[in-house]
């Protein structure tokens, strides 16, 4: 910008500052203590909200230069304009009460009790907009081993692992049946494991951030899931996956020996968390395993 252009900027710029002066001027003038028509409390309580509108676009212009160096369309002449713009804006917007800013300062400077609600519906903390309601099939981990340890018997028994493990497994990825995974109508996915759906995967899917460790960074991914029928469903195709893949030969034929059956997931690229081993190790120490454990005897 040269010499000329920076003191037309300039004289623009000044002639803008002194009508939002003006502005505050007149809200400066207005006191709680002095006696003010109706008429003069709307008027600058106009004046205030497009100020306020103007500063906000003001900082909105300010923050998008910096991404528009170079640009052959950022001059002077587009500046002024865009100045002038955002001042016929501001007006607009401020005596069309759109944000409620003039209305709440009225009523203030009135001494009347000031309405946040500005006309919308409110609805209760106990119904969250726009999120279905999604609430737990278990009452608790007893109950989370109580159901599923027959379903996975079955699997358990192909697999030649003990069912605890598995159940212990789908413990762990869910937080005993806390967090499994809803679509966006609130239907319950039943995966269990965290199975992700793959391009061969023919059936529902459910969109879902999860945390995954790559090189010892924990990062965010979004990420495609297997929606099932049922519990028995997840798990059977669970128990699929692990009889199909040679990485998890490991896993197979482990018996009740949890070390190797961790071990072995962790080995064929299950998990990438380092502590899943100790951790499901942990999970299946829980007291909801110990009558399982008592009737199975110790394993």
């Amino acid at each position: 910008m040269n010499s000329i252009e920076s003191n037309q900027f300039q004289m623009a710029q000044n002639i803008l500052d002194a009508q939002k002066g003006l502005k505050l001027s007149a809200i400066k003038d207005l006191s709680p203590s002095k006696e003010n028509s109706d008429a003069d409390l709307e008027a600058v309580a106009k004046e205030f909200e497009s100020l306020f509108m103007n500063m906000m676009l003001k900082s909105m212009r300010t923050a998008n230069r910096a991404f528009s160096e170079g640009n052959y369309f950022d001059t002077f002449e587009t500046r002024m304009y865009e100045d002038m713009l955002d001042e016929k804006l501001s007006s607009h917007l401020g005596s069309t009460h759109s944000l409620g800013i003039a209305d709440m300062l009225v009523k203030q400077l009135k001494g009347s009790e000031a309405s946040t609600s500005y006309g919308l519906s409110m609805v209760s903390n106990d119904e969250p907009i726009g999120i279905p309601t999604r609430k737990s099939d278990f009452l608790n981990p007893q109950d989370f081993v109580d159901r599923l340890l027959p379903l996975a018997q079955n699997t358990a028994d192909k697999l030649g692992i003990d069912p605890r493990h598995l159940v212990a497994q789908a413990a762990l990825e869910t937080g005993w049946g806390a967090h499994l995974m809803f679509d966006q109508k609130g239907s319950n996915s039943h995966n269990l494991f965290g199975i992700k759906a793959d391009s061969t995967w023919k059936g529902e899917r459910v969109s879902i951030e999860s945390l995954e460790v790559v090189d010892g960074v924990a990062i965010q991914e979004r990420s495609q899931f297997k929606v099932y029928p049922s519990y028995e469903d997840a798990i059977r195709d669970y128990g699929d996956k692990l009889a199909g893949n040679a990485r998890y030969a490991d896993v197979l034929a482990t018996g009740r020996d949890i070390e190797k059956f961790s071990r072995g997931l962790q080995l064929g690229g299950y998990a990438t968390d380092p502590e899943y081993a100790n951790k499901l190790t942990s999970v299946l120490k829980n007291p909801a395993f110990t009558s399982i454990r008592l009737a199975m005897g110790a394993g």
